[in-house]
């Protein structure tokens, strides 16, 4: 059970890895593009927005440094 748990949990490793390849922009990232006549499809694999990797940075800095007590968030 304590094996699973730890399996569940990711490392500081894990998590400088993944915010450094968010940062260096290495992530995909999914993108509705219009087609004309009201259609949209999605393009995949395209590389993240600026604004999508800093949302993503902060959003995975928050939950790695469980700042939720400090403005009180449940």
């Amino acid at each position: 059970m304590e094996e699973l748990k730890s399996q569940k949990v990711a490392d500081q490793q894990e998590i400088l890895e993944l915010l450094t390849a968010i940062a260096r922009g290495e992530t995909i990232s999914a993108t509705l593009r219009g087609i004309g006549e009201g259609a949209q499809t999605i393009d995949e694999d395209l590389p993240p927005t600026t604004a999508e990797r800093i949302n993503r940075l902060s959003w995975e800095l928050y939950l790695a440094l469980d700042v939720r007590h400090i403005f009180s968030i449940s």
